[in-house]
Parts: structure tokens; sequence; C-alpha cells
């Protein structure tokens, strides 16, 4: 019988496993798995919010803020005004990233 735990289970496992690659090499490249995943999201989409990868990875708010400002610090992104909602800001790549 399949119960909500063992699916759950399930899912950690898949998880795990089909993120293990891209875990190696970002700390082959000296990154975080979080900075990964927010530049990996920037190659496949112009701009994204900090809520949509929370969203997508089940990442808590708090981390990927303190990732992105990281990233920012060190030049790889930018925050820009979404052009929705000028109170909310948009995470761009730069030149650099």
């Amino acid at each position: 019988m399949v119960t909500e735990k063992n699916y759950t289970v399930k899912i950690d496992s898949f998880w795990g496993n089909f993120s293990k690659p891209y875990k190696k090499w970002a700390a082959e490249h000296g990154m975080e798995y979080y900075e990964f995943s927010i530049i990996y999201e920037l190659c496949q989409r112009e701009k994204l919010r900090q809520k949509d990868i929370c969203e997508a990875y089940s990442y808590p708010k708090q981390s990927i803020n303190r990732v992105a400002i990281n990233l920012k610090e060190k030049g790889i992104i930018d925050f820009i005004p979404s052009e929705k909602d000028k109170r909310e800001k948009e995470i761009v790549l730069t030149e650099k990233g």
C-alpha cells in the first residue's frame, strides 16, 4: 500500500539522485547548489523573481535571498524593478554572469 510517507520518501530519493550531478558540478566550480539553481534558472529565462526560485525548488525564501545578494556582490546577477509591480524586484544575469 502506498502511503503519503512512502510517496514522499520516493520523491526525496528521486530528487536526491537527480540533483547529484548538478551538485557535484557546482561544487567543482566553487558554487553552492543554491547559486547554481539561480544561475541555471536564469539561463532558461531572461529574468525571474526570488519567489519563482523558491516555488520551483521548494527552497526557503531567506536562503535564496542570501544567495542572491552574494551573487549580486560578485557581479553575477543584478536586481531590476518588476515591470508588473515596481515594489518587486526581478533577477537578471549580468554580462559577467
